[in-house]
């Protein structure tokens, strides 16, 4: 399945390539693009000074990167520890990547902050259905709302 929207967005990508755009309404297009074949909550497309590696131009989607959230996409760009930055991307052989591509340890070094593995989310769960006096998720709905029917 993702295969094969991949491809279609190549098609189409490499489509709107030759059909004479310009470079903002090529950035804008493809972005529709993906955001119809992948979906999306945010989407930008950059380009990179191949010589610099610095960011010459950016694009974004219908939902726009909120203004104050640009300073931190430049601190990620160009700091010398993100792994997934656009400079790097583009001289990849594969110009795509998720952080789940990182190896756990590198992954979990990362995403320290927001990091918790299911054991943790497991161990929170038995803590809390033990302190409300329920066995399950359903349970714990029901107790909390009481308008809420429990799962059978």
């Amino acid at each position: 399945m993702w295969e094969d929207r991949a491809i279609r967005a190549r098609r189409d990508i490499a489509t709107l390539a030759a059909s004479g755009l310009g470079v903002s309404e090529l950035h804008a297009a493809t972005i529709r693009v993906i955001s119809h074949q992948v979906g999306t909550e945010l989407a930008c497309w950059a380009t990179i000074d191949p010589e610099t590696l610095t960011i010459s131009t950016m694009t974004s989607g219908e939902a726009r990167i909120p203004q104050q959230y640009e300073p931190r996409l430049a601190e990620a760009e160009y700091s010398t520890d993100e792994p997934h930055t656009f400079a790097r991307l583009a001289v990849r052989r594969q110009p795509a990547a998720k952080l789940s591509d990182l190896p756990d340890a590198e992954r979990r070094q990362r995403a320290g902050r927001l990091f918790i593995s299911a054991n943790t989310v497991q161990d929170h769960l038995k803590s809390i259905f033990g302190k409300v006096g329920v066995r399950s998720r359903g349970e714990l709905v029901a107790r909390l709302r009481p308008d809420a029917a429990p799962e059978a």
